[in-house]
């Protein structure tokens, strides 16, 4: 039988087969098959347990027939222990603690029940605390008929703990901008507010689903200002180039028509691709501060009109009786113009006779222990003319400083 079954063999690939040769023929075809289907099945075996997500396949009567490792290290089931037996046994056989056991056994009846339908699930371990997303989608043979299904188990406890954590940041971002007391806000690139803290809903007067989608302009920009500058240009211009208006103070409106001054700080969100995706808008309420400048502006204009147009020969010095400022009177009378004195000491001689020179420097004593004084001598025209003056000195105080 040996010698028929190797010139059997030899028949096959061309030799004269001698009858019934076959035999031997199948029986090394057979052995050769066997052979290819377990290296196959090591193959396989292979490149599921190399494969980073769990992967557990039933079969139609809901038998487990393939479990790799990682789904092994995922559920804390070993192989040997669950092959062959129903999906809901898997609880049974964990190491590990389920947070909802109930919620698993009504995945398992889904599967069953509806074996056709992919399903996309989240189940949660206690202990060691971890976050499995289940995937479980029908497998078909070469008819298209449901053979069983696929469970793909993905361990997302890592994303989980980050998106845990940035939801936490975020929280406290949020609550630490609702509770800022100043003005926070965002618009998207067309000028639409498209964030408006508590503050600002307060400040303005407008509740969030009132002004969320509005345009600045309009609602808390006016158009133009009180000077009639062009407020609709600046805030495009702001939003085109917003690193030129980093800081910025501009005129605003409230809900009930009040004109009031912001100081923004203005901040560009840059997209992946380098573009302005919105703008960080961050105010501060400054009106009393505009007011005081306002103010302080018209009383130094009234000074101003006053130290100007006085009939009076007036000179403005510092503490050390330097020259500050003169009128035009000064100019007049003297012959010296702002230039030729400005940061001169009023007692050099430029204005006072040789024997005055003293005595002018005792009137500035005067003048800072008294605060006033009036006084009549001679002075010194710029030609040398001599001619008699009353004079007289009070002492300018500005917050408290002279």
């Amino acid at each position: 039988m040996a010698y028929i079954g190797v010139i059997d063999y030899v028949a096959c690939f061309g030799i004269e087969v001698y009858p019934f040769g076959y035999i031997p023929i199948l029986f090394f075809i057979s052995i050769q098959g066997y052979a290819i289907i377990a290296y196959q099945k090591i193959n396989v075996g292979e490149i599921l347990n190399s494969i980073q997500d769990g992967l557990i396949a039933i079969n139609r009567d809901g038998k487990i027939t393939i479990i790799n490792d990682s789904a092994e290290r995922i559920t804390g089931v070993k192989s040997l222990d669950i092959l062959d037996r129903e999906l809901a046994e898997i609880t049974s056989f964990t190491k590990y603690k389920l947070e909802d056991p109930e919620r698993v056994m009504k995945l398992i009846n889904r599967i069953k029940s509806t074996p056709d339908e992919i399903i996309n699930e989240e189940v949660n371990y206690l202990d060691p605390v971890r976050h499995i997303k289940i995937t479980v989608m029908p497998v078909r043979d070469r008819f298209d008929a449901i053979s069983g299904n696929m469970l793909i188990l993905n361990d997302i406890t890592e994303r989980k703990q980050v998106e845990d954590k940035l939801r936490e940041s975020e929280k406290k971002y949020r609550e630490l901008v609702e509770n800022a007391n100043s003005i926070v806000l965002r618009m998207d690139i067309n000028g639409r507010i498209t964030f408006f803290n508590e503050f600002a809903q307060k400040f303005f007067g407008y509740a969030k689903d009132e002004i969320l989608g509005k345009s600045v302009v309009g609602t808390i920009v006016p158009k133009m200002d009180t000077s009639y500058h062009d407020l609709e240009t600046m805030i495009k211009d702001i939003i085109k180039n917003p690193e030129l208006y980093a800081t910025n103070e501009n005129e605003n409106i409230r809900r009930n028509g009040e004109r009031v001054w912001i100081l923004w700080t203005n901040k560009g969100a840059i997209d992946k691709d380098g573009q302005v995706r919105e703008i960080l808008c961050i105010g501060n309420d400054i009106t009393e501060r505009k007011k005081a400048e306002g103010a302080l502006l018209k009383s130094q204009q009234e000074f101003a009109s006053l130290f100007n147009n006085s009939p009076e020969a007036l000179v403005y010095l510092d503490p050390k009786s330097n020259i500050l400022n003169i009128n035009p009177r000064f100019t007049e009378l003297f012959g010296y113009t702002l230039d030729e004195v400005k940061g001169r000491n009023i007692d050099d001689g430029m204005i006072h006779p040789s024997n005055k020179i003293e005595e002018g420097e005792d009137l500035d004593k005067i003048a800072l222990s008294k605060g006033y004084f009036n006084y009549e001598t001679i002075r010194k025209k710029k030609d040398g003319t001599l001619f008699p003056v009353s004079i007289s000195g009070s002492n300018i105080l500005i917050d408290g400083q002279l």
